[in-house]
């Protein structure tokens, strides 16, 4: 957090005290710097209107939905945790460096198109403080982003102002070419860092050709609000029709409750009673996850009704790693190359790679759930050129364009 939060108006005093503030993570590796330049620090009080507020909110929500039901259809019998969230920050943060149909696919796809772009950067903002200030005692919850880039990259200053001021992200020089293991190594521990641990990795190595790589990551370790008891092994009827015996956690309290014929939803609470847990249980799953939108989504919350209810919900552990290229094709996220006109002086299109690994796990005693998103840029690589069947050579002089040997090979 103090990474993001440092830095003073001038760029010698910047550069102090970032480092100061814990910037020296990577101070002793030769693989990677930080590089400040004459960045400012990340804007603390962003101006944002209610109609921005919501409508970003919304678009988020609606990016989640879209996200769960790519990961759900494309593994009906399972279960699945993933962060729309996540996704929709690094996406969002990777548009910055975009231009032409690449960014206007980008910003349709996350539902953000009809918003200037500047308040949409200044929502992101103002809504990552609002989840760090979420933080108390019985709960931890931090945002991060963080961009890594190739050595002397002649990155556009407008794109390092947002990257500073709006995703708090300190730029880090990386040799993604002469150590590509190490900055790995670099990266997955800034990633342990931020999520203490929970996701320890999010690349095993780099593609020596990789010019940027930009992450989100977000953490949560949140105690319930109300204390709850083991219930032991309880009967959970399975999507197939099978029933098994899980350990399960509950106990009474007063809860926002609602019962229907064909729903049940029940939100717990966490420390602090900011954040909560809604679970909605349909007669229905597939059918009610392929009709959910942000409207049904806040009609259910407002018909939540305060009930003394008697609770038994299952313990659950779940972990995933998803190829986010692949999974939002459908939906609209642009296929290879992207350009990255606004990236680097002079522009250029790049091959990405966009993955996220997410994991949580609930029990009686609350919640702990983090997620990880990568979008890195590759510099194209030509197809290998493989001399393989019969051919014609002729050698000549360059200089003067005379050839001086010619010939065939059928058989080396």
């Amino acid at each position: 957090m103090l990474l993001m939060l440092g830095g003073c108006s001038n760029s010698s005093s910047n550069n102090a005290e970032q480092q100061s503030n814990g910037a020296s993570l990577f101070s002793d590796s030769e693989a990677v710097n930080e590089r400040f330049g004459t960045l400012t620090a990340r804007e603390l009080s962003p101006q944002v209107d209610e109609p921005t507020r919501s409508a970003l909110v919304r678009s988020l929500n609606n990016f989640s939905f879209d996200v769960h039901r790519a990961v759900s259809s494309g593994a009906p019998n399972e279960g699945s945790v993933e962060s729309g969230y996540s996704a929709a920050v690094a996406l969002a943060f990777a548009s910055a460096a975009t231009g032409g149909n690449t960014y206007n696919s980008l910003i349709t796809l996350l539902g953000i198109d009809a918003l200037p772009e500047d308040d949409v950067h200044a929502a992101l903002n103002e809504l990552a403080l609002q989840l760090e200030s979420r933080t108390n005692d019985d709960l931890v919850l931090r945002t991060a982003n963080r961009i890594f880039v190739k050595p002397g990259l002649d990155l556009q200053t407008g794109f390092l102002d947002t990257a500073t001021v709006d995703f708090g992200a300190p730029v880090t020089e990386a040799d993604f070419s002469g150590a590509p293991e190490e900055v790995a190594s670099e990266v997955n521990g800034w990633v342990s860092d931020q999520t203490d641990g929970f996701i320890p990795t999010i690349i095993d190595v780099f593609d020596p050709n990789t010019v940027f790589a930009l992450l989100n990551a977000i953490f949560l370790d949140a105690s319930w609000q109300v204390e709850f008891d083991t219930k032991g092994n309880q009967a959970f009827t399975s999507i197939d029709g099978s029933t098994t015996n899980v350990p399960s956690f509950g106990g009474r309290s007063t809860f926002p409750v609602l019962s229907q014929a064909n729903l049940t939803a029940l939100e717990i609470p966490y420390g602090g009673g900011e954040l909560a847990m809604l679970i909605l249980m349909p007669s229905d799953l597939d059918a009610f996850e392929a009709s959910l939108n942000t409207d049904t989504f806040d009609e259910m919350i407002d018909s939540l009704e305060l009930s003394d209810v008697d609770i038994t919900v299952p313990n659950w552990q779940l972990s995933s790693e998803l190829d986010l290229m692949q999974l939002l094709s459908p939906y609209g996220l642009p296929a290879n190359p992207w350009n990255f006109e606004r990236l680097v002086n002079g522009g250029t299109s790049l091959e990405v790679l966009a993955r996220q690994r997410a994991r949580i796990e609930v029990d009686e005693n609350g919640t702990r759930a983090a997620a990880v998103t990568l979008v890195a840029g590759n510099a194209s690589v030509p197809e290998p050129l493989i001399i393989n069947r019969p051919f014609f050579y002729a050698l000549r002089d360059r200089t003067t364009g005379t050839v001086l040997f010619t010939g065939r090979v059928v058989s080396p």
